[in-house]
């Protein structure tokens, strides 16, 4: 669960605090677990919640809006590349957060982008320009530091 964390902060102290603030939640909250799914994405839940808080509280820049020159997302677009987990982790780690926490939600998290929208106050289109914008930004590092 640390490594759910971690994938949202480029600081490891950051993401400690949320770990450790989620667990608390956890723990208090344990007789609310239903039993329905499985107790691994109930935790996982709270621990992407909680890291979804302490970014809105540590948010210093503005979420980009989508403006009318920004190319159309290719929702098939990947890297082209294969790159260890490590590399990728670090490299995720140092986006942008609005741009990391909405490459988290939608390829960790399984979330659309109407989901992710409606957690983060931001518009689907501004949601699937980050993204866009994520992995261009992910492919070009990524190729620049690790050229194989």
């Amino acid at each position: 669960m640390f490594a759910v964390c971690l994938s949202y902060f480029n600081c490891e102290d950051d993401a400690q605090e949320s770990f450790q603030l989620a667990f608390i939640k956890v723990f208090r909250d344990i007789r609310k677990f239903n039993h329905k799914g499985s107790f691994e994405g109930w935790v996982r839940r709270i621990m992407v919640n909680q890291c979804i808080d302490n970014l809105r509280k540590k948010k210093k820049e503005n979420w980009v809006a989508l403006n009318e020159s920004t190319t159309p997302v290719q929702e098939d677009e990947v890297l082209d590349d294969d790159f260890t987990a490590q590399e990728l982790l670090k490299e995720i780690q140092n986006l942008p957060p609005q741009y990391r926490m909405v490459f988290n939600l939608y390829f960790l998290e399984d979330f659309s982008h109407k989901e992710i929208a409606e957690m983060l106050g931001i518009s689907e289109s501004t949601s699937k320009s980050n993204l866009h914008r994520a992995k261009a930004k992910l492919k070009e590092e990524l190729q620049k530091k690790y050229k194989k």
